[in-house]
């Protein structure tokens, strides 16, 4: 590099520029694998079970606290593990308190949507990494609930946890052979949606678990931009206020659609 940075400013241009052609052709695929979202009631079989994998305490409420709080009241059985710690979460307030006062949000959260099954694997906030100790802890967490669906962050999301989420769960699934779907939800970025939830008649208890996260409310009014975001997406469903969008693929299609993101076999 340059002494006066223009090295390193050219070469992230060139970084930057592949990663953007790489993206574009991701979305090229996956909206030409569609012909558009379907707008659906019920898509489980009484009695499931669920597994949530959430990077942060609060991004599954973000994402699809609506839709989880109706799979609750038809007797469906979930588990939220969470990836991260937290830790990270707020500037003003010390690593470790901040781990502690995430925890207890996450529980105030769930609560309202009637959740009562949570995991904490406590991984570094922000430093998330698909190693072998990650990814068998999911497998381990997988083969123990036995999911039929599984919600996971967009794997696309900008946020570099969630997209590692997501990459964590495709290489515990690359050896998993029961048949699920895997459920993308949307947190930091939109996705080109294959279903929509009409959650109106749950959006305030998912507003109300929403603001149980009080440390991630003083930096960014999440409240109002998720109104917003489930309003947009009713754009879809006549007759609705607010709705949740989500990607649908089969455990083997989800692994393809991460192969097609990164070009390359998933591998640890």
């Amino acid at each position: 590099m340059n002494s006066d940075g223009k090295g390193y400013s050219h070469i992230g241009r060139i970084t930057s520029s592949i990663r953007h052609r790489r993206y574009l052709r991701s979305i090229y695929l996956l909206n030409n694998l569609y012909d558009g979202p379907e707008v659906v009631d019920t898509f489980f079989d009484e009695g499931s079970r669920i597994l949530v994998i959430s990077p942060h305490q609060d991004d599954e409420i973000i994402g699809c606290g609506g839709t989880l709080k109706i799979l609750v009241d038809r007797g469906a059985q979930i588990t939220v593990a969470y990836l991260t710690d937290g830790g990270s979460g707020s500037h003003e307030i010390p690593y470790q308190e901040q781990i502690d006062i995430r925890e207890q949000e996450a529980k105030a959260g769930l609560e309202i949507l009637g959740i009562g099954e949570m995991i904490f694997l406590r991984r570094p906030d922000y430093d998330l990494i698909h190693n072998k100790d990650t990814v068998k802890e999911v497998e381990d967490l997988i083969d123990e609930i036995n999911p039929d669906i599984i919600f996971v962050p967009y794997f696309l999301d900008t946020h570099p946890d969630h997209a590692i989420a997501a990459k964590i769960l495709g290489l515990a699934l690359s050896s998993y052979s029961k048949d699920l779907n895997c459920y993308s939800y949307e947190v930091w970025t939109p996705l080109p949606p294959t279903i929509i939830v009409d959650i109106s008649s749950v959006m305030n208890m998912k507003i109300q678990a929403l603001q149980q996260h009080e440390s991630q409310l003083h930096n960014l009014d999440y409240i109002e931009k998720i109104r917003g975001l489930n309003a947009y997406r009713s754009i879809y469903a006549d007759g609705t206020t607010y709705c949740e969008a989500f990607m649908v693929h089969s455990r083997s299609e989800f692994i393809r659609m991460l192969d097609i993101n990164s070009r390359k076999k998933l591998r640890i």
